[in-house]
């Protein structure tokens, strides 16, 4: 039976102790966060009849077609070209505190000057990686979706009675699948960083030790999610708390004063409350920081774990 309390502590030793790992954590969870596209279906209603959009029109009319797709060209190029760079930053940050991780367990020093050259080197092939788990998610995505179309096709004409039951079946098999992948995705890193394997190599190696232990990762991802959800919410509740006593204070005499409300009147109190929202941004930022340290440090000590199992089999 896996010690998984004792992988638990063990990460939380470690998260605590070596702090260098906090600045992978930060770049991973300033990445990983999206930004929401604002709403503009009515901005056209705000324009009408304005006299600097129509002039805007008329502009934009004498542009030649060549021009506008050359602009749009352009556009997606930028567009392009951010994503990649995008991708090349945040896999540099996740081999980076993947390996940073295997020397903290080891109690070695984790500087960046020590870290940072290790996660730069495994960044093409933790790049080639990710684009085979595309295709191959890809591939089943098509494989599913063909093989229910044919299967339904057949059913539909052979046997009806008996479609129920293979939908169900069909439904827990992707399920399945899905569960299968990710589990292999997150054991693939570490195969490629901590065994130095290739891209392939530490896929298909991955993929034969999610499937071997395949309830008992199920089981290390919910713990990992929930302790991991456990402490970021205790201490966003808490951060809330902190903070909304000083705010309490700069908001409830400008409520109280709605009617007469003037902005020269209260900028000091809406000063106050900008610099407390930038200071709980910051601050969750940071406990969503901790949380990717502890949740990596997690699975490099699973994956080491049922890496040395198979190898006693």
């Amino acid at each position: 039976m896996p010690d998984y309390g004792k992988i638990i502590q063990k990460s939380i030793e470690t998260t605590k102790k070596f702090k260098w790992l906090w600045v992978y954590g930060l770049g991973l969870a300033a990445t990983a966060g999206g930004s929401s596209l604002s709403n503009f279906g009515n901005l056209s209603d705000s324009f009408k009849g304005d006299t600097k959009t129509n002039l805007f029109v008329d502009w934009a009319g004498k542009v030649s077609p060549q021009t506008w797709s050359l602009l749009a060209l352009g556009v997606v190029i930028s567009l392009l070209v951010g994503i990649a760079i995008s991708w090349v930053i945040s896999t540099w940050l996740n081999g980076s505190l993947i390996a940073g991780l295997k020397l903290a367990h080891q109690d070695k020093q984790t500087t960046l000057k020590i870290t940072s050259p290790l996660g730069i080197a495994k960044i093409k092939d933790l790049i080639v990686l990710g684009i085979i788990e595309f295709v191959l998610f890809l591939a089943i995505l098509i494989g599913f979706g063909v093989g229910g179309i044919i299967l339904a096709t057949v059913l539909a004409a052979a046997a009806r009675n008996f479609v129920p039951l293979v939908a169900i079946f069909a439904v827990l098999a992707f399920f399945f699948f899905v569960i299968q992948f990710g589990l292999t995705k997150v054991l693939a890193q570490r195969a490629v960083v901590l065994d130095n394997l290739s891209p392939w190599e530490g896929w298909t190696k991955s993929w034969r030790l999610a499937l071997s232990n395949y309830f008992p990762s199920i089981l290390m991802g919910i713990i990992n999610t929930v302790s991991g959800t456990a402490f970021g919410c205790v201490t966003n509740i808490v951060l809330l708390l902190v903070l909304a006593i000083p705010g309490a204070i700069f908001v409830v005499p400008m409520i109280s004063n709605i009617d007469k409300f003037q902005l020269s009147a209260y900028w000091v109190n809406i000063l106050v409350l900008v610099i407390l929202l930038i200071a709980f941004g910051l601050a969750n930022l940071f406990i969503r920081a901790l949380t990717v340290v502890f949740s990596a440090s997690n699975w490099n000590l699973w994956f080491e774990q049922i890496s040395k199992k198979g190898e006693i089999k």
